[in-house]
């Protein structure tokens, strides 16, 4: 257990497994678990979902081996906020982390994380001229009092491994960079990175070994994983797998990206190296799936795939293999991309895994966010959530054995910051926003209480792209949700933006509606 945890003495309750009910020939008396997060994959970024273009046969087979939900949804429309929430399982806002964590943050005021896009940041401690609102303070990384889930299985005897990507802390020397501060035994390639810095060896991260020159770093984490499994295949585990792909900077192996040269059309609207990446992952996946059943541990194996956010549409950096503002990929039918509070931020692909209990080839339409995970792998394992974690999401088990329905009926998102235009000419394609989803209707709040985008509804069972905002049409419906979203805030105590007073009205014109 972490040092952090040692003065606080913790209680963990070891429940009979529900799944041994339905799993009684498993191979071990407690269930392993596996959790797959890709970073960036969108919704439409995978087969199963509908892409024709992108080649992810083992992502599809998955998928036809387990359960998959049509509308899971990340906690938030960036990396940081979902990873902490699932390790927490509370949402974002409850814990104070609102974007991505970056060496930029500084100072617990709002307006303290800087701004993006060259010309456009805004230093600390400069007047910010450009924006309406201060976006609110973000916290660096999770707060040491809380009982990570990693916390919770090392606690019951789990053997836990963090390999990939964490994505917390400000430097390699910040406790909260470390997942082993977290209740991992095991780090590999995790600290403050948002992204590798080498797809290949020599990778230049402090907690990897470099390999033989030209390895790439999505095929040496799954090695990794696999000889952590390996290892421990007579003990129960829980395996963090946070890939880096499909993160920026954009590369692949040559000869990935040639085989969708020769597969592009002038209507193809995916990147040949961001398909390639995609097949990295893949592949990846693939391999641990027949470990998996090679080695007779997927009998006995929770194997949970997902991403954090949605994907990053345009290319938004400069000097990067991939030139700036070039596509990358597509989420058409949705609406938006990463960052933003429509439905591509936010919606991501959704598998989870264990035979003879969780049916194949089956599909729920129910919405579910990341931070059911931690109660959902709870009641899995038989590992009670400790009574002081006041963990927000609910377990999924009645979802993923089909015994019934969840009992809540809503969602919440924050994101209390501008998001990048991909048109010059408007500067923040997203402002300051929640949202609740509740049934099919989803509610859009704006923290700018001006101009004409202030609230929108939409109907998201006949309109997922959001095209029709539905305020005018369903004021009493707008009501009921602004109402309940409002509540929410104020419940998780969520930071918010607060008006600037040095903004230059010059730059109204940057906040013109768009679609894209």
């Amino acid at each position: 257990m972490s040092k952090r945890k040692m003065m606080k003495p913790v209680l963990f309750l070891i429940l009979i497994a529900p799944f041994a009910l339905f799993a009684k020939e498993a191979q071990h008396e407690k269930l392993n678990v596996i959790f797959m997060i890709a970073d960036d994959l969108g919704w439409m970024d995978v087969g199963f979902n509908g892409n024709k273009f992108v080649e992810t046969p083992n992502l599809d087979k998955l998928a036809s081996e387990g359960m998959v939900f049509t509308n899971g949804y990340a906690s938030g429309p960036l990396c940081s906020p979902t990873r902490a929430a699932f390790h927490t399982g509370k949402s974002p806002a409850t814990m104070g982390i609102n974007v991505p964590v970056t060496k930029g943050l500084k100072g617990k005021t709002p307006g303290a994380y800087p701004m993006g896009g060259d010309k456009l940041k805004t230093k600390v401690g400069q007047r910010d001229i450009r924006h309406r609102l201060l976006p609110a303070y973000t916290n660096t990384g999770i707060d040491p009092q809380e009982v990570t889930i990693a916390d919770c299985l090392q606690s019951a005897a789990y053997v836990t491994a963090s390999i990939g990507k964490w994505h917390m802390g400000l430097s390699h020397s910040d406790p909260k960079a470390d997942p082993r501060e977290y209740g991992y035994d095991i780090n590999i390639a995790g600290g403050d990175y948002h992204g590798p810095p080498s797809w290949f060896s020599p990778y230049r991260i402090h907690s990897l070994k470099n390999g033989p020159k030209g390895e790439h770093l999505t095929e040496r984490l799954t090695r990794e994983a696999i000889n952590f499994m390996e290892e421990n295949k007579d003990k129960p585990f829980f395996l963090y797998l946070p890939y880096y792909q499909v993160h920026s900077p954009h590369g692949a192996r040559e000869e990935y990206i040639k085989k969708f040269d020769h597969k592009q059309t002038p209507d193809s609207k995916m990147n040949s190296i961001y398909a390639a990446m995609v097949m990295h992952l893949d592949e990846s996946v693939g391999l641990i799936n027949d470990y998996l059943k090679k080695s007779g541990l997927d009998k006995n194996t929770l194997l949970i795939f997902s991403s954090d956010n949605g994907p990053l549409v345009y290319q938004r950096a400069g000097n990067q293999v991939v030139p700036r503002n070039t596509r990358l990929t597509f989420a058409e039918p949705l609406r938006g991309w990463k960052g933003s509070i429509y439905e591509a931020g936010t919606r991501v692909p959704y598998i989870f895994k264990l035979p003879r209990v969780i049916p194949a080839n089956s599909i729920s339409q129910t919405p579910i966010i990341t931070h059911d995970l931690y109660a959902t792998i709870c009641e899995f394992t038989g590992v009670a959530v400790p009574e002081e974690q006041k963990v927000e999401g609910e377990s999924l088990f009645p979802l993923l054995t089909q015994s019934k329905a969840l009992q809540r009926t809503s969602l919440f998102w924050h994101n209390p910051k501008y998001s990048w235009s991909l048109n010059s000419d408007i500067l923040w394609a997203d402002r300051p926003a929640c949202a609740i989803r509740k049934g099919k209707y989803k509610l859009i709040y704006y923290f700018e209480r001006k101009g004409e985008r202030t609230l929108e509804l939409y109907d998201l069972d006949n309109d997922q792209g959001e095209t029709k905002n539905l305020v005018s049409d369903l004021p009493e419906k707008a009501l009921e949700l602004e109402t309940e979203l409002l509540a929410w805030l104020d419940q998780t105590q969520a930071w918010k933006p607060i008006d600037n007073p040095d903004y230059d009205a010059q730059y109204d014109s940057g906040y013109l509606p768009k679609r894209d």
